[in-house]
């Protein structure tokens, strides 16, 4: 197989092929070949090719999250090598060329199902793919994007559309139009979503606000895909063209035409489609095997729905139909077949259960009609009908299996695990699976017992003479069976219409005997659902009376193993002495009566369980509602038992597993980082206290707000736990007590007698009715009784106690079943809030770690309170000398969700401590930008002072928007300046990190591993270390941003400066020539563009995920002036006349008015104050030419100076000519000071000497 695998990689395979051992001894022998018969269904004298499948590619991190219906191989390129193509539900699809990952393409929504078909009887066969996602069908041809097809939505129900008008317009009230809609969901109406979710809505102010939230919206139905399969149209040949056949979730089967824009057959079955398989053409004849989720195969014979329904045992995960016969591979770990007459044909039961199921067509191979199986335990089965043609295993539990051509081979099996690995394996060409299947006949061979001739026996008289009868009476027997047959059948039918009614049936039901005294009949449905991680957790039970009468005091039974769990009744559930005696006593467990069942009501009961010894496997806790008033105790529960459910109890922890699986991509989990340090922060959410799991402890309190309160379990007190340690298990252990002393630690503040809690009080009456041993305090026995499990120590009295954490066991450091607390709070300096810091030190090696690591896991140090997980490592660079800072954050978002956000600062803390040639190069420069700095805001600063002593205002500087920019640029350089020197340099030069803190007490600790030393004084220097470090890149990072800033305004400044010379202005000056034009045009620009993607916003948001969002509509349709193409297309792919229109005409109108009127409108401004600007320039020198001139005349001042004593220069003519004006300037201030005077004596004269 051309596949781009090394040639080495032979040896590799050849290596993995299983070798073939002898067994000496012809028992022996016989024993095992017997033993592959009777567990794998293997005909006598031939064993399954075990070595069959070569290994061809495995990668173990694909990261592949897909299922069967979403892997395919296909011939993309036409070029006859088939590549893989995979539907990820992280919405990628990949693509494979051989071992290699060809390309990535992103997909609109998640995927459901996949297929590739030929759609045009074209010479050049184009291959088209297909994926199926939500309510649409996306056809891609050569991996780009080539037509979308939308499933057609459903009718709306004319009642309930009445009923939504009614309630918009609101004429009828929300509680009536809740009733009306409930009416017609009992009454079997489909309804659609927005109903659906109405009515599962429980706040009735929830209720009210969707109601407003869809106020104006029109009802509408829509469907989804749910499964797809390709259908050949004219001939079955792998280059012939095909339709597509498309199965929805509103219980309908589409057949599409080939090239996949309409759908020429449209068949309803009314039960919505799991998987489809078809056999046959679509112009010849042709047969669909639906599969559908009641657990029943419909078939469609050439576009018509067949009335012979099969009913499966189980729910289907696949189904392979063929020209007779349909095989299902189903949930009870069975592999059948049905004839299309639904009449099974064999059931093979597989020893896991079944995962996946697959045609395989393989004639070279002698199997041209096999199936592949993939099994939970990881097996891989090839089955020819029920024989067993080959088997092999793989690594993990299959997700998806695809058998077919893939590169130059034929006959390809492609697996994925749930863990994302890939595995391909080749069938040989050479192969011959009917061989290993037995030789000469394969499957349809007759077995080796037909050659033996059976033992007949003579004919004797009475036979002779009965056979004689039989064909004399032959009608009247046959009528006489037909009769007894019919009778047999009525009686059969009465019956079990009886034990549907009487609740007695395998429905959840539930009835009055015969026996009872009101003669009522019921139906009773119950589903449980597990709240929780362990070790409480909460059983939650809802039931529902289905039936047309109420019922009173129906018992409910929990069987479950009491020595694992523990069970509290739910407080609204009664049980009086009366109701118990009437319970049968079937099993061990809890049981109690529901006092009343309203027909139509859901009631939900809570049960809180307890896990008594989490180390044991969990099992299984069976929930049984028993007929009301049964007559008898084996009566109600071997016959009467109307409902049974059952659940898995659980204490693992899923947010645990997803930062562990999350944290390995950031290479958390090694240990060897030098002389690095790394600790790890965590900040729990919610008052939650861990006590010990051992026996019955529980996880107490709900959550609130945050707190700093001790929890989680010192594992060395946990049975099941790697590091439990049998000597510390006793409570009055004098080694414990010393580790864990309340004195030492606590002192006086130490708190003891704490009230016990509700559930704590439960577990007492557990075990009241004993007696204690005299010896020990009460309180203190009781509390060990429930610390350890195999105590033969009893307790008498401890109903009568209320109190917990008796002294020595102080709150502080014990749970109140005096288990030790795992994790403490600690304020460092530098984090906002408190939260339980843990330390790995560097000097353990790689199993002390681990050790400690399990600590962690074991303790509990990541729960479901867990909000947010810090891990910071610090590592240093000795040759470029820079620190580098790690962090990486997990929080959890939402249920089920984790984020992970890292960060990572390098900083170099050794500023001018070598003075190596480039730093010392660093430091002039330095030296040299601080002094221009400061000149230049001293500048600026004089700037405003002469504005204030000219002209009496220091605003008056600001005038000009320069100055303004000027201002805030200066502003920017001596910040930074500050920064470096007032900030960083201080804290680089006195930052120091040692190589490691002594944290605790001991690094090999037998108990307690976070026992701090010295008061937790290193835990507290180290945290100081790690902020200076922080603190130090944060100021950093601000410099350099006030440095980016900087040069950006420097930028500008330079711009403005070019204007002293007129060439260099021409360039400059149009725009501010031109500033007031181009602010009209950013007006009119402004609102024409955000015109436009409101727009585009508002008309294509549904259908185009570009324009989904105001901001992704703003930045698309500027992306669309900047000449990017790809949005063009999307917006020539809507469906629909109206759609497709109004996207052209709106791309159009865009293009036209934005890019070639408006920005010709700017282009147009520019150059005509380039022309003006151009115009008024009057000085021709070019910049080449006045650099020579300045030259000249720097020569001639030079040359002036050295041989000419009478030489005067250009600066002291200047200030022989300023001194000149000054001189000129001041007569003839006196002269006018003169003139003034002359005036005002004239001014001053009497009148009379005026008249004079």
């Amino acid at each position: 197989m051309d596949l781009g695998v090394p040639d080495h990689w032979g040896a590799i395979q050849s290596a993995t092929l299983p070798l073939s051992h002898s067994v000496s001894g012809v028992t022996e022998t016989n024993a095992i070949a017997k033993l592959y018969q009777n567990n794998y269904n293997i005909k006598p004298g031939t064993t399954p090719n075990k070595s069959t499948w070569l290994n061809a590619f495995y990668d173990p991190v694909a990261g592949l999250s897909t299922y069967s219906s979403c892997v395919l191989t296909c011939n993309l390129s036409g070029d006859g090598d088939w590549r893989l193509v995979v539907a990820d539900q992280d919405r990628k699809l990949k693509v494979w060329k051989g071992a290699q990952k060809m390309s990535e393409h992103s997909l609109l929504d998640t995927p459901v199902a996949i297929a590739s078909y030929i759609a045009e009887a074209s010479p050049t066969r184009v291959v088209s793919l297909a994926v199926a996602a939500g309510s649409h069908i996306y056809t891609y041809r050569n991996l780009r994007p080539y037509y979308k097809f939308v499933i057609p939505q459903e009718s709306v129900n004319d009642e309930e559309q009445t009923l939504w008008e009614q309630l918009m317009t609101g004429s009828v009230p929300l509680g009536e139009a809740l009733a009306g809609l409930s009416h017609l969901q009992g009454a079997g109406a489909s309804l659609t979503t927005r109903s659906l979710q109405l009515l599962n809505i429980g706040d009735p102010e929830a209720k009210t606000s969707f109601v407003e939230y869809w106020q104006g919206q029109p009802l509408s139905a829509p469907t989804t895909v749910t499964c797809l399969a390709v259908l050949k149209h004219a001939i079955d040949e792998p280059q012939a063209v095909s339709c597509l056949v498309a199965g929805t979730e509103s219980g309908r089967v589409l057949i599409m035409n080939p090239a996949g824009t309409a759908i020429v057959r449209n068949v309803w079955i009314g039960v919505t489609p799991t998987c489809l398989s078809v056999v046959g053409e679509f112009e010849v004849s042709y047969r669909i095997c639906v599969a559908g989720r009641d657990g029943k195969l419909y078939h469609l014979v050439n576009g018509d729905l067949s009335p012979t329904v099969t009913q499966l045992e189980a729910h289907p995960i696949g189904v392979v139909a063929s020209l007779k016969a349909v095989v299902a591979g189903c949930m009870n770990e069975t592999l059948c077949s049905y004839s299309y007459a639904a009449v099974k044909q064999w059931a093979l039961k597989m020893p896991a259960a079944i995962v996946a199921v697959q045609r395989m067509e393989a004639p070279a191979a002698r199997a041209p009609r096999a199936v592949v199986v993939a099994l939970a335990n990881g097996d891989i089965r090839v089955y020819s009908e029920n024989v067993l043609l080959s088997s092999h295993s793989i690594q993990g539990i299959t997700t998806a299996l695809y058998f077919g051509r893939f590169g130059r081979e034929d006959h390809t099996l492609i697996t994925v695990t749930r863990t994302g690995a890939l595995d391909i394996k080749i069938l040989p060409r050479s192969a011959n699976l009917e061989h290993a299947s037995g030789g000469g006949g394969g499957a349809s061979a007759p077995p080796p017992e037909q050659n033996i001739p059976l033992a007949v026996p003579k004919k004797t008289r009475l036979y002779v003479e009965q056979t004689q009868r039989e064909k004399e009476h032959a009608m009247e027997m046959h009528r006489t069976f037909q009769k007894d047959l019919a009778r047999f059948r009525l009686a059969a039918a009465r019956a079990y219409a009886k034990v549907l009614t009487d609740g007695q049936g395998a429905a959840a039901s539930t009835a009055a005997a015969p026996t009872q005294v009101m003669p009522y009949s019921a139906s009773i449905s119950i589903n449980l659902s597990v709240k929780g991680l362990g070790p409480m957790f909460a059983l939650e039970i809802s039931c529902r009376n289905d039936g047309e009468k109420q019922l009173v005091n129906v018992p409910v039974l929990l069987l479950y193993d009491t020595a694992l769990y523990d069970v509290l009744p739910p407080t609204c559930a009664t049980l009086n002495n009366d109701e118990m005696a009437k319970i049968p006593p079937v099993g061990v467990g809890k049981s109690w009566v529901i006092p009343f069942l309203v027909p139509g009501v859901q009631y939900t009961f809570e049960v809180s369980v307890r896990c008594l010894d989490p180390g044991v496997p969990s099992d299984v806790i069976t929930v049984m509602l028993l007929q009301p008033k049964a007559a008898s105790a084996a009566a109600a529960a071997a016959v009467a038992a109307a409902a049974v459910a059952k659940a898995n109890g659980s204490t693992s922890s899923d947010f645990q597993y997803l930062i562990q699986n999350q944290g390995s991509k950031y290479g958390l989990v090694g240990y060897d980082v030098g002389e690095a340090v790394n600790p790890t922060y965590a900040a729990p959410y919610g008052n939650i206290t861990w006590t010990d799991i051992r026996t019955v402890g529980a996880a107490e309190g709900c959550v609130g707000p945050r707190t700093s309160e001790p929890f989680g379990q010192d594992p060395t007190f946990t049975r099941g736990t790697s590091l439990f340690n049998q000597d510390y298990n006793d409570v009055y252990n004098a080694a414990m007590l010393s580790t864990y002393n309340c004195t030492a630690t606590y002192g006086t503040n130490a708190t003891y007698n704490v009230p016990l809690s509700t559930e704590i009080q439960f577990v007492s009456r557990a075990f009241s009715g004993t007696t204690l041993d005299s010896s020990l305090n009460s309180s203190i026995a009781s509390a060990a009784y429930l610390a350890s499990a195999k105590t033969t120590k009893t307790i008498g009295t401890y109903d009568n106690h209320s109190v917990t954490n008796m002294m020595p066991y102080c709150a502080e450091m014990f749970s109140p079943y005096l288990v030790p607390y795992a994790f403490h709070s600690k304020a460092l300096p530098g984090e906002s809030e408190i939260g339980f810091p843990v330390w790995i030190d560097v000097n353990l090696d790689l199993a002390d770690a681990l050790q400690w690591v399990s600590y962690l896991e074991d303790g509990l140090f990541l729960d479901r309170e867990t909000d947010r997980l810090t891990a910071r490592v610090i590592l240093y660079n000795g040759e470029l000398h820079f620190f580098i800072l790690v962090e990486v954050t997990f929080t959890a978002a939402a249920p089920g969700h984790v984020t992970v956000s890292h960060r990572l600062d390098v900083v170099k803390v050794e500023l001018y401590q070598d003075m190596l040639p480039r730093d010392k190069l660093r430091l002039v420069l330095e030296i040299v930008v601080s002094v221009q700095i400061i000149f230049l805001f001293l500048q600026n600063l004089y700037g405003v002072y002469r504005a204030w002593r000219v002209y009496g205002s220091p605003l008056r500087f600001f005038r000009s928007f320069f100055s303004w920019f000027e201002t805030v640029s200066n502003a920017l350089l001596m910040s930074g300046f500050v920064i470096w020197y007032g900030t960083i340099v201080p804290r680089a030069s006195r930052a120091d990190i040692q190589v490691r803190y002594d944290i605790y007490a001991t690094l090999q600790p037998a108990v307690n591993y976070l026992n701090l030393a010295n008061n937790g004084a290193g835990l507290v220097d180290m945290a100081a270390a790690f902020e200076a470090f922080r603190s130090i890149a944060y100021f950093m990072s601000l410099y350099y941003v006030l440095c980016g800033l900087s040069l950006l305004f420097l930028i500008v400044r330079v711009l403005q400066l070019l204007q002293f010379q007129p060439r260099l202005g021409v360039v400059v000056r149009p725009l501010w020539h031109a500033s007031a034009d181009i602010l009209h045009f950013l007006v009119i620009f402004a609102a024409m563009f955000s015109g436009f993607a409101f727009a585009s916003y508002v008309m294509f948001g549904s259908d185009i995920e570009s324009f989904s969002t105001l901001t992704s509509a703003l930045n698309n349709c500027f992306k669309i002036l900047l000449g990017q193409k790809q949005y063009n297309q999307e917006l020539s792919m809507l469906t629909g006349t109206l759609k497709y229109v109004s996207g052209r005409v709106f791309f159009w109108l865009y293009v036209w008015i934005l890019q070639f009127v408006l920005l010709s409108y700017l282009t147009a401004v520019l150059v005509g104050s380039f022309r003006v600007i151009k115009a008024r320039t009057t000085e021709t020198i070019q910049i080449p030419q006045e650099v020579v001139q300045l030259l000249k005349i720097r020569w001639r001042e030079l040359w002036g100076y050295l041989l000419n004593p009478d030489y005067v220069s250009d600066k002291r003519l200047g200030a022989m000519l300023g001194e000149w004006a000054a001189d000129l300037k001041h007569q003839e201030m006196v002269h006018k000071d003169q003139e003034k005077r002359e005036l005002l004596a004239l001014i001053r004269r009497p009148l009379s000497s005026m008249d004079e």
